[in-house]
C-alpha cells in the first residue's frame, strides 16, 4: 500500500471498522471514515488519531439509507479529494422486521447494499 493513499471506511466508528481504520492509519495511509452519527464519529477519528499518531485521518458523515444524503457525501467527498484508492464497504444493518429507507427501499437491501 502507497503510504499516502486514500482510503474510505463505510461503518467506521466501530467494531471491524474501526480496526481496520486504525490500522491503516498505523500504516500512514489517509483515512476517511463514513460514518452515520457525527458524534460516534468524532469518538472515533479522536481515538484513531492519539493511537495511530496519524493526523491524516477525516471524517465525513453519511446515511447510507438515503439517496440524498449519499449524493450530498459524493459531492462533498469530490471536491475535498481527488481520488479515492481504496473503498472498504463495512457498514450494514440487520433488522428484526421489515422497515423501508426514507427512499422506499427495504432497509437492509437499501442500507447493505444499494447505499454502497
Amino acid at each position: 500500500m502507497k503510504r499516502d493513499a486514500v482510503i474510505l471506511i463505510t461503518g467506521a466508528n466501530s467494531g471491524v471498522g474501526k480496526a481496520t481504520a486504525l490500522e491503516l492509519a498505523y500504516m500512514g495511509a489517509r483515512v476517511i471514515l463514513l460514518c452515520r452519527s457525527q458524534e460516534r464519529g468524532t469518538e472515533a477519528l479522536q481515538d484513531i488519531r492519539y493511537l495511530s499518531g496519524n493526523e491524516s485521518v477525516d471524517l465525513m458523515c453519511c446515511d447510507l439509507a438515503s439517496i440524498v444524503d449519499i449524493r450530498r457525501f459524493c459531492t462533498h467527498f469530490t471536491k475535498r479529494f481527488n481520488r479515492l484508492d481504496v473503498l472498504i464497504n463495512n457498514a450494514g444493518v440487520i433488522l428484526p422486521s421489515r422497515q423501508l429507507t426514507p427512499d422506499g427501499f427495504e432497509y437492509q437491501l437499501g442500507v447493505n447494499h444499494l447505499g454502497h
